[in-house]
């Protein structure tokens, strides 16, 4: 009993850490390298209980995909989160933002703001310059760095593999 206690912990804990908003049972089997039917097992449970979502492959017709609703509404929530921290770092009246200055426009907690920050240079969608005057770390996306610098700052950037 305890095996399939930690089993089932392993699965669910497999789609909470899972980047994508859904995965199939072979990836999810690959991933915590277990069988195929121990997998499946474990999600019938989980969707008897109402803890799974299931979707058609729209690019498959032979493996569904699969989340834990609380890793869905995780996705649904971040990705909102994710749309508002870019917005803000695009906003027209800066250049540049400080994790204090997104914290303000946002309301939300600097911890929060600079993990959302981190995970978006982490996916090359936001960059960052060293320091401003008062020693913050300035941050943009690559979108906004583009379009509001001028051509010779970009060019000085890339000579110097800060930012392309």
């Amino acid at each position: 009993m305890e095996t399939e206690d930690s089993t089932r912990e392993e699965v669910i804990g497999a789609f909470n850490a899972y980047t994508y908003w859904f995965m199939t049972l072979p990836d999810l089997s690959e991933e915590l390298n277990l069988p195929i039917r121990v997998i499946e097992k474990q999600v019938e449970s989980l969707a008897r209980e109402k803890l799974m979502l299931k979707r058609e492959n729209p690019k498959s017709f032979v493996h569904s995909l699969y989340t834990t609703k609380e890793h869905f509404q995780y996705m649904r929530e971040h990705s909102l989160f994710t749309k508002s921290v870019e917005k803000a770092l695009e906003n027209p009246s800066y250049d540049w933002r400080t994790v204090p200055g997104l914290t303000k426009d946002l309301g939300l907690p600097g911890e929060t703001v600079e993990e959302e920050v981190k995970l978006l240079i982490s996916r090359g969608i936001v960059v960052s310059t060293p320091y401003n005057e008062n020693g913050e770390t300035l941050y943009t996306t690559r979108k906004h760095y583009k379009t509001t610098r001028p051509l010779s700052t970009k060019l000085i950037s890339a000579l110097r593999n800060e930012i392309i």
